[in-house]
């Protein structure tokens, strides 16, 4: 009988905790219930995550509650019905991948610091760290991450007390008794002792991420002139894969960016299927005013969207163009003259769009009818910066960018005849008085003065804040004890308690896995007013249940989908009136 306990990883994700130590014979289990589980397909399942000694499941409440009456009661029973007939014992074969690293002095930048506090020479450590090979227990923390063990003791050491702000990619470090390799350049504390000229991420790869979950990894020594040569081979062969060209034969509006804002990118709903390999889901931090821009130029839920912060960029619209703008209220102006948000709004040939005034809230989503021309990578055309994938080059927008729109004829000048307008409310959806959450596994670990605090305190929203993760600032909240957790899965929401006793909230960009408590899990309903307060402003959080937590989503999905019937049946009118002109 295999023991474990399944806790709830916020309203839309449960983990399944077999242990909590690394072994090699838990995380075969771990390994052969997620392809278990991933084989089973289970209804409304979006994402499974294995790590070390654990499994999650993330899974979509919207889907689920059309035929369950709970969600989480749902996959939970999915989850022990997998338990009881998944053979633990029975794993795929591991891969053995052969990777070749340099460790000469000028790459691996702290062996000299490693041979003075381990007392060993250069070779001896190379000599230890290369002779014997590694389990990959889980990727994560970044797309591409391979956490691997276990480190000989004589060469384990501590992560650096000061983290650097850059690691190269391709570095292979060691903290405590785990080694890994640095798919990007990314900060980072591990204690770098050589580099390996293979691409550990690539994100035009056929299978992005070199290594995954059960491969054993023996590493090869080479010298720096190999590592030179390798490293250019590899280089000279890389190809590109732009979705985007492909599509510009099939016709399309031009679109310019004329001034660059901060941040401006394209998002959807969000990538998943791709957690397991530490790739990030992304997707737009607001997903209410996503939707509701999308709805209101008669376009899918999940088509691109333009995500723009304050101060947004500069547009010229190059054709005439049915759009419409949700979210935060920047003041949108066309030549001049102030038009509405939550509205469509057709730009004629030759106007240029630009914000004017910051009025309210964070984030603004601009839709255009039948959707932007944008490179789709994994599913998904939100724009993952890290991987330099997806969206638009994979990358924030810039000066001079054009901007590819589909044109099947809908959006002609004829719509400049017509006097119909229309406007959606969707402020009803949003609370930005009480956030309210769910209580996390580690929650029972907080002294009762913390609890206390973080029903009663006021959280400043940091500076510090962005897409993947929200700093809060308040009273130090405190642990009961003291708490030796290894990494996990988190999820969008998650709220972890940081070693100075403040409280980060991952958001969209959001690391697959990590190794702080997990104190509690913003609800899926109040995201999204969560995304628009901006820095600087402070937050209040009530806890609810798991139940209540899925009504509330379920109310906000209904309204949303009601929402984008009128608008469909609005536009029909629309369409109707200018035949009949």
């Amino acid at each position: 009988m295999i023991h474990y306990i399944i806790y709830a990883l916020g309203d839309s994700a449960i983990t399944i905790e077999f242990a909590k130590v690394i072994d090699p014979k838990i995380n075969d289990t771990v390994i052969a219930l997620s392809g278990y589980l991933k084989d089973l397909s289970v209804e409304g399942v979006v994402d499974i995550i294995p790590a070390y000694s654990s499994v999650s499941v993330i899974y979509d409440i919207k889907e689920i509650r059309k035929k369950h009456s709970s969600a989480s009661k749902y996959v939970t029973e999915q989850i022990e019905i997998a338990i009881a007939q998944c053979n633990s014992q029975k794993t795929n074969a591991s891969r053995i991948v052969e990777i070749p690293v340099c460790y000469d002095v000028s790459l691996g930048i702290d062996l000299e610091e490693m041979s003075v506090s381990k007392n060993l020479t250069f070779e001896e450590i190379i000599a230890i760290h290369t002779s014997k090979s590694y389990r990959v227990y889980l990727v994560g923390f970044i797309s591409g991450f391979p956490y691997m063990g276990v480190v000989d003791e004589q060469i384990a050491a501590p992560r650096k007390k000061s983290p650097r702000t850059k690691i190269e990619a391709g570095s292979v470090g060691i903290a405590a008794n785990q080694t890994g390799i640095y798919p990007f350049d990314s900060p980072g504390g591990w204690n770098i002792i050589g580099k390996t000229p293979i691409k550990m991420f690539d994100a035009q790869r056929d299978s992005p991420v070199y290594l995954q979950p059960g491969d054993e990894v023996v590493f090869k020594p080479i010298t720096l002139e190999d590592f030179r040569n390798q490293e250019s081979g590899i280089r000279s062969h890389e190809s590109g894969n732009n979705q985007r060209e492909k599509l510009i034969t099939q016709g399309s509006l031009h679109i310019a960016v004329q001034k660059q804002g901060i941040a401006d990118s394209f998002q959807d709903l969000g990538r998943y299927g791709f957690q397991h390999l530490g790739i990030n889901p992304n997707g737009a931090m607001d997903k209410i005013a996503a939707k509701a821009a999308n709805f209101l130029v008669g376009n899918s839920e999940n088509e691109a969207v333009l995500e723009c912060h304050f101060p947004a960029g500069t547009i010229l619209f190059n054709a005439d163009t049915l759009i419409a703008i949700s979210g935060a209220d920047f003041t949108p102006t066309i030549d001049e003259k102030e038009i509405p948000i939550n509205s469509p709004v057709l730009i004629s040939k030759g106007s240029t769009l630009t914000f004017k005034k910051w009025k309210s809230g964070v984030r603004i989503y601009m839709a255009v009818q039948n959707g932007f021309i944008l490179d789709k990578w994994l599913g998904s055309y939100s724009t993952n910066t890290k991987a330099v994938a997806g969206g638009f080059h994979g990358r924030n927008l810039r000066s001079s960018d054009e901007l590819l729109v589909m044109n099947n004829g809908n959006a002609k000048s004829i719509w400049l005849n017509s006097k119909i307008k229309f406007h959606v409310e969707i402020d009803n959806l949003y609370n930005f008085e009480e956030i309210e959450i769910l209580v996390g596994n580690d929650y029972k670990f907080l002294t009762n003065e913390s609890k206390i605090k973080l029903l009663t305190n006021d959280f400043l929203i940091s500076m510090r804040s962005d897409r993947m993760g929200y700093r809060l600032e308040s009273e130090e909240l405190f642990l009961s004890e003291k708490l030796e957790l290894i990494s996990s899965a988190v999820s969008r929401g998650t709220m972890q308690l940081l070693p100075n006793g403040q409280i980060i909230i991952l958001m969209s960009d959001h690391q697959t896995t990590g190794g702080y408590p997990k104190i509690g899990h913003v609800t899926s309903a109040s995201f999204s007013s969560l995304a628009q307060i901006p820095s600087n402003k402070k937050i209040r959080f009530k806890i609810i249940s798991t139940e209540q937590a899925e009504e509330n989503y379920i109310i906000q999905q209904n309204y949303l989908r009601q929402l984008q019937i009128g608008c469909k049946l609005r536009l029909k009118e629309f369409l109707t009136e200018i035949k009949q002109i």
